[in-house]
């Protein structure tokens, strides 16, 4: 009987041990969205980094546009989440003589790209109810220090194919 009781006990230290010896699984960002996208992570490890996140903040700086657009404001821009992806931003210009519309964008490495996309513009800031159909695209580049923000907005008036590249550099 004390036999089977031993044998029985280290049987269950061989089991115990064996179970609490076994490999923990491989932690780290199993987003493959993420910058710091780990491929041999088994579990996630809550600590993601999109390419957006650099991004997210407000800025202060100066357009420079040529016609019909603001030709020259300062402005605050706001970049905050997007609405669908984890690397999607939303790019509000503040604070202009002439209202812009929220720009949507992706985030990529230190590089937020604006698809073409269609709004509605008030070009005349002293009748804000009439607007005109504008067709917006852009890039916006941020500094290694994540501090500053250059980029062109490209706007072309639907009626006149002629577009205008505005400018933009901007601080925190």
């Amino acid at each position: 009987m004390k036999k089977n009781i031993g044998l029985l006990l280290l049987l269950l230290f061989a089991a115990v041990s064996f179970y609490t010896c076994g490999e923990e699984p491989i932690q780290g960002c199993t987003n493959e969205e993420a910058e710091n996208y780990n491929p041999v992570a088994e579990e996630n490890d809550g600590n993601c980094i999109f390419a957006r996140d650099k991004f997210i903040g407000e800025f202060s700086g100066t357009l420079l546009c040529g016609t019909p657009l603001p030709p020259m404001a300062e402005f605050t821009m706001v970049i905050s989440e997007g609405l669908s992806g984890n690397n999607d931003v939303q790019i509000e210009f503040k604070d202009t003589d002439n209202p812009l519309p929220i720009l949507d964008g992706t985030a990529e490495g230190n590089l937020i790209t604006v698809q073409e996309a269609s709004y509605q513009i008030a070009l005349n800031p002293d009748a804000p109810e009439i607007t005109t159909e504008v067709l917006m695209s852009g890039t916006a580049e941020i500094s290694e220090d994540g501090n500053s923000i250059t980029g062109t907005i490209s706007a072309t008036v639907v009626p006149f194919p002629i577009p205008v590249t505005c400018t933009f550099t901007a601080t925190r």
